[in-house]
């Protein structure tokens, strides 16, 4: 997001463009013809850079600041948006891990014990609960250039095509993606911290599939209770969060 003021400012600064992923030259590989699904212009301010502007919200005009039409809408000189960053560049991984998650405003401050990680390359490589060194080894799910969804989450849906993306492209950003994830977990538990990605959920979990099931009666919620605290649950040794269904 580039409303961040350390991304911002990369974003704005061409020296750091290959930090990014960038529009396809002469369209979207759908369109082919100098235009693409997402404008890379918002009210006189351009950026190469791919970025959409899903998340922003109706009604305000630059960096959550209401009021249409006031201004234009720049962050730090290049369009509010949801940028894309380059996984494979190591520079950028560097970065992540050293100044934005743990720098000033991050972890290396007395007011941040942790981080909600989100979003990621394919639905891949976010368990905690299996080891860290379990990121690098996913499978990554076939890639639809038609369907965003197959590689960055919530982004809009053409991403791939007004970028021009191949699917080794995204094998090689998921691949790059799971190392500065890796990364970054390290650096913030390594310090004391904790995140998101730590946190187990015997509901999502293939092997306690029934889980779900089991706490929507209440006598199945007792057993399930029960068995969670045997001294022979795997339970016992992770960070769970369990969601209660009246």
């Amino acid at each position: 997001m580039s409303w961040f003021k350390e991304v911002g400012e990369k974003v704005a600064d061409p020296a750091f463009s290959n930090w990014f992923i960038l529009f396809r030259n002469g369209g979207a590989a759908d369109f082919r013809n100098g235009s693409w699904h997402v404008k890379p212009c918002t009210k006189g301010v351009c950026s190469r850079l791919y970025h959409s502007q899903d998340q922003i919200a109706p009604g305000f005009d630059c960096c959550g600041n209401a009021g249409k039409g006031q201004g234009k809408c720049s962050c730090g000189g290049a369009p509010c948006g949801t940028y894309l960053f380059d996984h494979r560049n190591a520079s950028l991984r560097a970065w992540l891990v050293s100044e934005f998650v743990m720098g000033s405003n991050g972890m290396g401050n007395a007011n941040v014990s942790g981080f909600y990680l989100d979003d990621f390359w394919q639905q891949s490589g976010e368990d905690w609960s299996d080891g860290v060194a379990s990121l690098t080894n996913k499978t990554a799910r076939d890639v639809n250039p038609s369907v965003c969804a197959t590689g960055p989450s919530e982004v809009e849906q053409h991403c791939l095509q007004d970028a021009g993306l191949s699917a080794a492209d995204v094998a090689e950003l998921n691949a790059g993606w799971r190392l500065t994830m890796t990364a970054a977990m390290r650096a913030v538990v390594a310090a004391g911290g904790f995140v998101w990605q730590m946190f187990d959920q015997p509901s999502w979990r293939s092997r306690a599939a029934t889980a779900q099931r089991s706490f929507e009666k209440p006598a199945r919620s007792a057993a399930a209770c029960r068995r969670m605290q045997s001294s022979s649950s795997w339970r016992l040794s992770r960070t769970l969060q369990l969601a209660h269904r009246p």
